[in-house]
């Protein structure tokens, strides 16, 4: 017993960004898969002209030509309707954990679809904008027994892995978190900062992983926001 009259205050100052895991209703996975079966190699823009659709030079992906076609105008702003309780409760909380009292709108500046199949995966980046999400919408079959028989370091086939921060030496007590690894269900989405470093590794069974993406903006203080030629805040 201490002489002395220490006063616990039960305070925590957690570090690190907000991560969002959250699973989607299977009737949006299913509407999403057609809505991907509509992209094509071209794009029409909104004043009618039209050009070749091949984001994959813009993205980090290691993917084949054409595994990664974005989403129309349209099918953006369905996107955001449909996802809009989603991406507000995820800006709430992150402006929370941050102990930040403003909590701003958003725009989506684009949205994709990912056709993943053997050998192709995304290296370690990071994303433009404020935030980023992928869901899943689609996994191989084979891809269970394929993680079943990892056996080496690192994370398994087809995960998804978020990386933040000076690395931790396992043989010592950990004293952070800086790595966390999924392997994801159908129907799962994970919402995080667009600067948070991630990857997925390949994985070599047959069948194609299906996931969309994208990327969101917040609106700053006495900012106008532009989407797809609409303005879209009036400060």
């Amino acid at each position: 017993m201490s002489d002395y009259d220490h006063q616990y205050k039960n305070k925590t100052y957690p570090f690190g960004p907000y991560l969002y895991h959250g699973s989607v209703d299977p009737s949006f996975v299913q509407d999403l898969l057609r809505e991907g079966e509509k992209t094509t190699g071209t794009i029409t823009h909104p004043d009618g002209t039209v050009s070749e659709q091949d984001i994959g030079t813009g993205l980090a992906g290691q993917m084949r030509k054409g595994a990664e076609r974005q989403f129309n105008p349209d099918q953006q702003r369905w996107f955001k309707r449909s996802l809009n309780d989603v991406f507000n409760l995820y800006t709430q909380q992150r402006m929370a954990a941050h102990n930040q009292v403003r909590v701003p709108d958003y725009i989506i500046e684009n949205v994709w679809i990912n056709y993943q199949v053997a050998n192709e995966f995304q290296p370690d980046h990071v994303h433009a904008g404020d935030f980023s999400w992928v869901i899943f919408l689609q996994i191989p079959d084979g891809l269970e027994q394929e993680r079943q028989e990892h056996k080496k370091k690192g994370a398994p086939p087809g995960s998804i892995v978020f990386n933040y921060g000076e690395g931790v030496n396992t043989n010592q007590v950990p004293w952070a978190t800086t790595y966390y690894d999924f392997v994801p269900a159908v129907g799962d989405m994970f919402v995080f900062p667009a600067q948070l470093r991630h990857y997925v590794p390949p994985f070599t069974c047959s069948g194609t992983r299906i996931s969309v993406s994208g990327n969101g903006s917040y609106q700053k203080p006495d900012e106008q926001l532009w989407h797809m030629g609409e303005k879209r805040y009036k400060i």
